[in-house]
Formats: C-alpha cells, sequence, structure tokens
C-alpha cells in the first residue's frame, strides 16, 4: 500500500508521500491544481497499468508479420481502466 494522502489545509491541500524508510515529501497544491491533477488520472492509470504490465508488443508485432492479428481492448475493473492486448492465431 502507498503512503500517498492529499488533504485539505486551509485554502490549499498537501500531498504527502510517506516512503517505506520512513522519509515523507510533501508538496503544496492549490484547488486548481488538484482538479487538473483529477482531470489527468484516467490517462495516468493507462500509463501507469502500461509501467507495470507492459504489453507484449513485440511478440504481437512479430505474430502480425507470420499474418496474425492482435487485437486491444479497454474494460473498467474496480473504477481503473485497463488496458487489455490479444494476440489471435
Amino acid at each position: 500500500m502507498s503512503g500517498l494522502s492529499l488533504d485539505p489545509a486551509g485554502n490549499h491541500f498537501v500531498l504527502r508521500n510517506e516512503k517505506p524508510d520512513g522519509t515523507t515529501a510533501t508538496m503544496s497544491l492549490s484547488p486548481d491544481e488538484v482538479v487538473t491533477l483529477a482531470a489527468m488520472v484516467p490517462t495516468m492509470i493507462q500509463t501507469a497499468m502500461a509501467m507495470i504490465r507492459p504489453l507484449p508488443a513485440r511478440a504481437c508485432a512479430n505474430a502480425s508479420l507470420k499474418h496474425r492479428s492482435c487485437s486491444s481492448r479497454s474494460s473498467s475493473s474496480m473504477g481503473a481502466s485497463r488496458l487489455f492486448h490479444a494476440c489471435s492465431v
């Protein structure tokens, strides 16, 4: 579990990231910055998921060269968008 928190503090918000070693990084965000960050969430989720579970792009590229087809589809699971990639013969 991540040590991230975003808490209201007067007329701004404080983003905190507590690391496993006990160190904490903080950043002050305006309400406008929080709204901008929230609007970026869907794209950030897709990017993060691609980093966590990279798609087998090379395998599908090679499969395409051998007359196989690749397809992508997205779905929602527990509120997070995930991209699924499947190769078929």
